[in-house]
């Protein structure tokens, strides 16, 4: 679906308008890029001018961020009354101030906005806890079992962690709680004094640490340590003051994760800022996704540096109350969760309030094992390994899965030596008119540098090769201006066309659901001078390997091409798309205009899909698609290049998973025929795989040699 495009413009400020089609800003210093990227929201997730529900907000009071000056005058001016805050948020110049009954709080919060000392301004709105109480029916613990805790217990890491656990506090005296819980903090009443009157926190608690002392229950990590800070009370309500509060707290106590089982459809900026400083420090930050059945983002859970967690039931399917949508990160067990009752005893509830702290528990076992991993790292542990029910990579309702604890621990190190640059300072200089690459975990970005030699019109396609993936577009010029990419969304291509002049420009992309793929885009720069000239390129993921003259040879034929840190993508699947291009540029097809309704006009591959089409080598879906981001499968390449070339021949495949009379029998005996393909070493050609980039540069390099 095409969103409704959005200019923006940015000076000293930002000023938001509806026309235009890219957002156009400007920026001042290299260190102001990462702000673009955690400060831009597309138009439906920006904030509304609805007026403010007064149900919803605490003491009818606002939060602000400012000098004491400026505080102390504004306090006096409209006739406001300071409450108390922490040291905290006192010393990051934050207030809490309540508006008189007397006076309108919504003319009072606009007013505030427009005074110019004031940096922040942002009605103190109440959250919910994000559970169900439920009563006991069931004895044991059985969310162990999707998380793989069996393998885990037992295995000790070397560093001992704390989670902050900001909630309703927590009853330390608990028997299965004794010796874990660490002095915390009351943001109610201004007291060390985090009991629990509740019951929410006391739950949660039990869940990530409960002693594995023979009794009772046990926790997903009972080495760790809570760090209890009471924002809600007996009513079970978080007002936005008191969670901003202690997430600063608790980065001042350097605690490793910070769990957020409460949720509001309210984003704040002050809350987003204090998350990101936290996210930064290296604190892995998890909350709920909250039980709506709803797809509107929640927050804090729907933040980008926020791990958002949604429930499973006990077949490890969604629940019917879990909230869904683009902003899922994982899912964890929800239902039917036994754990600490704050007067004692144990007690079973539901909701994602409680699948939250599993991950958190998780999380926090990864950290104990790997400590100088950042959160992005633990994060991408957890997602690499989780599983979802319906076995897809990501979607809507369960995110990447259920991760599993123990591969989890286990997982090597994220790989980063194939990623572009991170920084605007360091980014990739193009030397070709086309790159590949990947966002390969969350909160990646690459940037790339490329020079327009002379002025005229440039364009940028940014094609986005894993359906989940939404990826955006920041095209900075020398003044510092920067421009927006994002029209299109998931799984869709992004295309810019703008009059350049001549000098060096940068680019970043990034992912604006803050996920990651295993899987490519590809980027391609098309500037008034067009070609730089293919790049002279060595791949150290190549070099020794059987594959490695075949890709020089393509290479050298200008058909391929790798990627921006000198690397081929040796496992890296071909898409529909780009085995298109390569066929028709061999074969010099004429270009076509691509009749498919999936492909657009500006899509990087367009024509030369349209060329295949024409030539009535590579054709759509039943359903009129052509669907050009879809890997292709090692039997679709058989008849593909089958179909392509007129290859013919009369030897039978003997592949024991190839059966005669199946539709791809044919043209892999014929590839058999002409020595195109082998298969694997167990006697099978595994047709439904996806053929990766060294398979296909072999079999087309086999290909062409032969021809010649």
């Amino acid at each position: 679906m095409r969103k409704r495009p959005l200019l923006l413009v940015l000076m000293t400020c930002f000023a938001l308008t509806l026309s235009g089609v890219f957002i156009h800003s400007k920026v001042y210093a290299s260190s102001d890029f990462q702000n673009i990227q955690e400060t831009y929201e597309k138009k439906q997730y920006q904030k509304s001018s609805l007026r403010v529900d007064l149900s919803q907000i605490d003491q009818h009071s606002i939060v602000v961020k400012g000098s004491k000056t400026s505080v102390q005058h504004v306090i006096h001016t409209y006739n406001l009354k300071p409450l108390d805050v922490s040291e905290a948020l006192s010393k990051r110049n934050f207030h809490v101030l309540q508006v008189p009954e007397s006076q309108n709080y919504q003319d009072v919060l606009q007013k505030l906005k427009t005074e110019a000392d004031l940096q922040r301004v942002e009605p103190n709105y109440i959250r919910t806890s994000t559970a169900a109480p439920q009563d006991p029916y069931y004895e044991e613990q059985w969310q162990y079992n999707p998380l793989n805790m069996n393998e885990v217990w037992g295995m000790r890491g070397s560093h001992d962690t704390v989670i902050a656990v900001l909630d309703t506090g927590v009853n330390a005296d608990h028997p299965d709680l004794k010796g874990k819980i660490l002095p915390g903090y009351n943001f109610l009443d201004d007291t060390p004094d985090p009991s629990d009157d509740h019951g929410h926190g006391t739950h949660i608690a039990g869940l990530i640490t409960a002693n594995a002392n023979n009794e009772g229950i046990i926790g997903v990590n009972p080495s760790a340590k809570i760090l209890p800070l009471k924002v809600a009370g007996k009513e079970g309500n978080v007002s936005f003051s008191s969670s901003l509060d202690a997430i600063y707290y608790a980065i001042d106590q350097g605690v490793d994760v910070i769990n957020m089982s409460y949720s509001s459809y309210q984003k704040m900026d002050s809350e987003r800022e204090a998350l990101y400083e936290a996210y930064r420090k290296g604190i892995v930050l998890v909350a709920a996704a909250s039980n709506d059945d709803s797809s509107k983002p929640a927050y804090p859970a729907s933040y980008r540096p926020v791990i958002s967690v949604a429930a499973t039931d006990e077949m490890d399917r969604p629940t019917s109350f879990s909230n869904y949508g683009d902003w899922i990160d994982l899912t964890a067990p929800g239902q039917n969760l036994v754990s600490t009752h704050y007067k004692g005893g144990y007690a079973y509830n539901d909701g994602t309030s409680f699948s939250s702290p599993l991950v958190a528990g998780v999380a926090s076992l990864v950290k104990s094992h790997h400590p100088s991993w950042d959160p992005s790292e633990i994060e991408w542990a957890m997602q690499n390994t989780a599983e979802t029910f319906t076995g897809v990579t990501w979607n809507l309702y369960e995110g990447f899965g259920i991760p599993d604890a123990s591969l989890s621990i286990n997982s090597q190190p994220y790989d980063s030596s194939a990623d572009a640059a991170d920084t605007y300072g360091d980014a990739y200089e193009m030397t070709s008119t086309d790159v590949s690459n990947r966002i390969g975990k969350p909160g990646d970005t690459d940037w790339y540098t490329f020079e327009v030699k002379e002025d005229g019109e440039t364009t940028i396609n940014i094609d986005q090769l894993d359906e989940h993936m939404d990826l955006v577009g920041v095209l900075v010029n020398e003044e510092g201006d920067h421009t927006i990419i994002d029209e299109n969304g998931k799984g869709e291509q992004e295309s810019y066309t703008f009059p350049a002049e001549a000098g060096e420009y940068h680019l970043q992309i990034f992912e604006y659901y803050n996920h990651w793929s295993s899987k490519s885009y590809k980027l391609n720069v098309t500037t008034p001078d067009r070609e730089y000239g293919p790049a002279a390129q060595t791949f150290p993921d190549v070099k020794g390997t059987w594959a490695e003259s075949y890709i020089n040879y393509l290479v050298e034929e200008e058909l391929m091409v790798g990627y921006p840190n000198g690397n081929f993508g040796f496992k890296d699947s071909i898409t529909r798309a780009s085995a298109s291009v390569m066929i028709a540029k061999e074969m010099d097809l004429p270009l076509k205009e691509s009749r498919f309704p999936d492909v657009s006009p500006d899509h990087w591959a367009a024509k030369y899909i349209g060329a295949m089409e024409e030539a009535g080598i590579f054709l759509g879906y039943d359903d009129g698609t052509f669907k050009p981001n879809r890997a292709l499968s090692r039997e679709e390449m058989a008849s593909l290049v089958v179909r392509a070339y007129q290859l013919t021949g009369d030897k039978e495949s003997d592949f024991t998973d190839v059966q005669k009379g199946t539709w791809s029998y044919e043209p892999i005996s014929i590839l058999v025929s002409n020595e195109l393909v082998t298969g694997f070493p167990d006697g099978t050609f595994r047709p439904k795989k996806e053929i990766n980039r060294a398979e296909f540069a072999t079999l087309m390099a086999r290909l062409l040699q032969n021809n010649k």
